[in-house]
């Protein structure tokens, strides 16, 4: 859900998430004199808490331990932009938000809390949006062991060895697919699952059983000759038996890339189609523990039923040829509020029709990504010089992850790790990682903060041969805030974690060797004058994500 509301000359805008709550400011211009920034108090009926959010940032000289947080009424979050990532879902809380200023002139510029005095505030409620209950049923895991936060909680643990590391670190996604398994109850359910990597006992476990009570259990797996992903499916599968388990290689030249499971209702032994699962997720330890990923339950049932239309035809041992044939019949194009697009097809028609919903962009584009993108796709995220659409994006090749912030030419190789513990900052670890792609999901969102968004998620990762040549699927959902709200809030949460690793590298190399200074905040108002200068993009983000189109 989102909330806005405008008191004493501020302005706030609160959009709750299933785990998150991305809040965005704007202050009249005669507030934002010796503004030092705004501190955020957070209470949480449920639990009958009063905390203020943190940040890791503090004044210069600041005595705070390597990885402690601030409370923002000491160390006031300097940014138009915040986020709350210490919620739950389906709870309500409440929000003070207080702007921050000197206690007098003598106190200016300010050198710590001391100094500081809390001004008028503004209070806003919000409800975060339940994981596991409506139509649309999401879980982002956190994908953050290179983080400060597992840093504090579990020191260099490898998570492979450390259950509640696990648990941390996974937030609810290994459980959500193993509970949308175990939605077939008994021999009157049926699963099919269509699958580029199998590996973890988890899931494997989960259609076992699925299996002994009875239900029907159908598993399409990626399979290649000389292939080590092939082998490694095989060894997962073989604990998945019963006469009521069907397993059928999908003989490919290419990679059979979906991650989706189709739940079905046996109506007189014929199978009605209830909802699919679908998403970013591999089925391994990497995907749900490592990697950012999404797993999306969709429970519509016409989306459902063409979701079993494409696995009874790859079921069939259709080639790749007469799949994309398929798709190009079956599965056209079109503007629907759920539109599900599955791939290969021909002239690269899904891929065009990305670029189309990029380019349709009016206010905002955020983007998570993996792999090579087609060069027309990316240029359509990038955008133009000038543009006034407000850009946040993560791209994860195999070496590297590039942020764009805000304009074009703002992009930034972000690092995956810090290596060392860098003055103020503990050092972080990649304990049982495999390789250093850490950004997975494939997500474009344009609009979110209007009553129009449109999003695209899925498998699909926006490429030439993930069109032309691979099975890949993806949904496009129009109009539903409830759900651009959920994705917007993890890809900030995302964006903002390897922005601050960018920032911290960067210091880094500027030392020259030397221990750098930790980044720490402004002691005046000069923070603020990028945001009132008209017509940047910090001023349009100030304006707009602080005000959503068609709000009241």
């Amino acid at each position: 859900m989102r909330a806005t509301k405008t008191q004493e000359g501020i302005t706030v805008a609160a959009y709750a998430g299933t785990t998150g709550v991305l809040f965005a400011f704007d202050v009249e211009a005669s507030l934002a004199k010796q503004l030092i920034g705004f501190a955020i108090q957070r209470r949480n009926p449920a639990f009958g808490r009063v905390d203020w959010l943190e940040g890791a940032l503090d004044f210069p000289g600041s005595s705070k331990k390597p990885g402690e947080l601030r409370p923002s009424n000491e160390a006031p979050i300097q940014g138009f932009r915040w986020s709350d990532f210490a919620v739950y879902p389906d709870q309500a809380y409440g929000y003070e938000i207080f702007p921050v200023y000197p206690k007098s002139q003598s106190n200016y510029p300010v050198s710590s809390a001391d100094d500081l005095k809390l001004g008028n505030s503004v209070s806003i409620d919000v409800r975060t949006e339940p994981a596991e209950a409506g139509v649309h049923q999401i879980r982002f895991n956190r994908a953050a062991a290179a983080s400060q936060a597992y840093a504090r909680k579990f020191g260099g643990k490898d998570p492979r060895r450390n259950p509640r590391a696990r648990r941390w670190l996974a937030r609810g996604l290994d459980t959500h697919i193993s509970q949308f398994i175990m939605k077939a109850k008994d021999p009157s359910w049926m699963l099919d699952v269509a699958i580029y990597e199998f590996e973890l006992p988890l899931l494997s476990d989960a259609l076992a059983e699925a299996a002994e009570r009875g239900v029907r259990v159908r598993i399409l797996y990626h399979d290649r000759k000389k292939d080590d992903q092939t082998r490694q499916n095989k060894r997962a599968l073989a604990s998945i038996s019963g006469d009521n388990v069907t397993v059928i290689p999908r003989k490919t030249n290419s990679i059979f890339h979906h991650k989706f499971i189709v739940l079905s209702h046996l109506s007189e032994g014929k199978p009605v189609p209830e909802a699919v699962l679908t998403g970013s997720t591999n089925f391994t330890f990497n995907a749900v523990y490592y990697q950012a990923n999404v797993a999306h339950a969709i429970w519509d049932r016409p989306l459902a039923s063409t979701f079993m239309q494409l696995f009874e035809e790859l079921a069939k041992g259709s080639s790749p040829s007469q799949t994309k044939a398929f798709n190009d019949i079956h599965n056209p194009i079109s503007e629907a509020a759920l539109e599900p697009v599955f791939s290969p097809r021909t002239n690269l028609t899904d891929l065009k029709h990305y670029i189309d919903i990029v380019k349709s962009a009016r206010r905002s584009l955020l983007f998570c990504t993996a792999f090579d993108l087609h060069d027309d796709l990316e240029a359509a995220l990038l955008g133009e010089d000038g543009s006034r659409i407000v850009r946040y994006g993560l791209q994860n090749t195999k070496s590297k992850i590039t942020g764009y912030h805000r304009e074009k030419a703002a992009d930034f190789a972000a690092t995956a790790f810090l290596g060392k513990g860098l003055e103020g900052f503990l050092k972080e670890n990649l304990a049982g990682q495999k390789g250093r792609l850490l950004v997975h999901t494939k997500i474009i969102l344009i609009d979110f903060d209007s009553n129009e968004p449109v999003l695209v998620t899925g498998s699909s990762n926006f490429s030439s041969s993930s069109s032309g040549s691979n099975d890949e699927n993806a949904v496009v959902i129009r109009g539903n805030t409830q759900v651009a709200d959920i994705y917007a809030c993890e890809i900030m949460r995302l964006y903002t974690h390897y922005r601050f690793r960018y920032k911290l590298a960067r210091a880094a190399k500027r030392a020259k060797g030397s221990p750098p200074s930790p980044p720490s905040l402004c002691k005046t108002d000069e923070w603020t004058k990028k945001y009132f200068e008209s017509g940047t993009a910090p001023a349009i983000e100030r304006e707009q994500f602080s005000r959503p189109a068609g709000a009241a």
